[in-house]
């Protein structure tokens, strides 16, 4: 069952600049009780295949957005 949740992040943009235009997108995800979410899909909207999954500390790294896009996490539990 896909659980609706609540998601408190903090969403660090770097500068940093890549040959693509695109820019590095770091945060954490927490829940409502702000517990950090292992396992958090993390895609860039309507780019098929390209995302990264959250750690054991709920921290993800995306590398390469293009400037304008939109992130989308999910998450199943």
């Amino acid at each position: 069952m896909k659980r609706s949740i609540l998601v408190l992040f903090w969403v660090f943009m770097s500068a940093t600049m890549f040959a693509q235009g695109g820019i590095d997108v770091a945060g954490i995800v927490l829940d409502e009780q702000g517990q950090e979410l292992i396992g958090v899909s993390v895609q860039i909207k309507g780019k098929q295949g390209v995302g990264v999954v959250t750690d054991f500390d709920g921290r993800f790294k995306i590398t390469g957005v293009p400037a304008g896009s939109t992130l989308v996490f999910s998450y199943i539990g």
